[in-house]
């Protein structure tokens, strides 16, 4: 079966940035992992092509591409990680090595990281799952997640706000969007959590001592300031 990264660059010459970046980084530790790029052809560089194993233009202009792309994977077995993510060990290798009987392989959302962490006015509910890294297998049941999550993102970021059990906050988030369609749907999706998650999806922004494990990260998440995001916005795409 073939199996390769996802990566995402919509919308943003910072996200294109962080893309190269963190391909660059997966060449290192693993160079021959397969790397698909989901780009604009203008923010599409000559010099960067040689680190992509397939380049794509089909994306829409939109801050949340990804659910798209990752639909449009070319691969049997995807590990989408986001753009602002950067490899950091040999490890990466053994990145397919833990599905078992799974379908989708997550990280959880680290709470001591996280802007919010109860999602609801009761503080009783709390959105588990990462959506900055997932793999999947492809099959009728994950094509459908990712269909599902693209369009009913589309349908919260739009509409007014209709779970009013929830914050109002949670609208932008497309992680919200993946926490209520794996909770809520009819189907039942094999999911997995990573060993060791938090190492491949390793996100630092206060120094809390034992927040997590002192394991060196294995995928190292950025995330890239408003500010620069801004900055290299497309001002003619909506």
């Amino acid at each position: 079966m073939k199996s390769g990264v996802v990566l995402i660059a919509s919308m943003s010459t910072a996200y294109y940035n962080s893309a190269v970046r963190c391909a660059v980084s997966i060449k290192d530790y693993s160079p021959k992992t397969s790397i698909t790029l989901f780009t604009h052809q203008e923010f599409m560089k000559e010099r960067d092509m040689k680190y992509f194993d397939h380049i794509s233009y089909d994306i829409p202009y939109h801050r949340r591409a990804k659910m798209k792309g990752m639909y449009m994977s070319p691969y049997d077995i995807t590990a989408y990680i986001d753009a602002d993510m950067e490899v950091m060990s040999s490890e990466f290798n053994t990145i397919f090595d833990y599905f078992e009987d799974n379908e989708i392989m997550l990280t959880n959302i680290r709470e001591h990281v996280s802007k919010e962490v109860f999602i609801d006015k009761n503080k009783t509910q709390k959105m588990q799952y990462h959506g900055g890294f997932m793999l999947y297998k492809k099959n009728e049941n994950t094509m459908k997640l990712l269909k599902d999550w693209y369009e009913e993102f589309l349908i919260q970021d739009k509409s007014e706000w209709n779970y009013p059990e929830y914050f109002p906050s949670m609208k932008r988030w497309d992680q919200f969007t993946l926490w209520r369609l794996l909770k809520e749907s009819e189907y039942k999706y094999k999911i997995g959590i990573m060993p060791d998650d938090y190492r491949w999806n390793y996100i630092w922004l206060y120094d809390i001592k034992g927040a997590d494990g002192d394991k060196s990260p294995i995928i190292y998440h950025h995330t890239i300031p408003d500010r620069i995001v801004h900055a290299g916005h497309i001002k003619h795409k909506s």
